[in-house]
């Protein structure tokens, strides 16, 4: 299966530019098919732009993805996914590019994981055979955790006090699938602060 990609504003002008220079598809550095389905799905009366393409994809995405339940219909379409060998990232984002269905990649691997219990072999299609799948989104989850960390809870109480300069607040903020992150720093007392952003 073709991996469904969602561009970014930057690769859309790449796009734009290269274009204009006559590369071909095969040399814009996406895929063929992902360059060609932009293009096609995007384009507009004076042709390609990147800042219409990225508006219109928007709005698409705005107007035509909806929150979908596990519907017979919609689990039908994820197993025959499955079976071809797709991975669920796979099936969620052909579900969401071709039919308009909002339904994750981890609900996909719930379902796996339900069928598996009850006797179903849909695991044996994924490409790494799953032992016991836990949800990212629960309390337990160990990821992102600080290992040995001291509690906010935990500081020196001068410190809430605010009665000098030196005492620094950091948060790390990552971004959606990991595709980026930012480091706010603030100096509690005189408010200064600086920002570093990964995209």
């Amino acid at each position: 299966m073709k991996h469904y990609q969602q561009l970014t504003y930057e690769q859309r002008c790449q796009i734009y530019v290269l274009k204009q220079e006559g590369y071909s598809q095969q040399a814009i550095g996406v895929s063929q098919a992902t360059v060609s389905r932009e293009i096609k799905r995007n384009k507009g009366e004076l042709g390609y732009r990147p800042k219409q393409a990225q508006e219109k994809s928007r709005k698409r995405r705005k107007q035509a993805v909806k929150p979908h339940k596990m519907t017979p219909a919609n689990v039908a379409l994820i197993e025959a996914g499955l079976r071809q060998e797709w991975s669920p990232d796979q099936v969620s984002g052909w579900l969401e590019q071709e039919r308009s269905i909002a339904i994750s990649h981890e609900t996909i691997y719930l379902h796996v994981w339900a069928d598996m219990h009850q006797g179903g072999d849909l695991y044996t299609h994924l490409r790494h055979q799953i032992k016991g799948y836990r949800s990212r989104k629960g309390s337990h989850s160990l990821r992102g955790k600080i290992k040995n960390r001291v509690s906010i809870h935990d500081r020196p109480a001068e410190v809430d006090a605010k009665e000098h300069v030196g005492d620094w607040g950091i948060d790390l903020f990552i971004g959606k699938d990991h595709s980026g992150a930012m480091v706010t720093i603030v100096e509690r007392v005189s408010k200064v602060h600086c920002q570093c952003i990964n995209r």
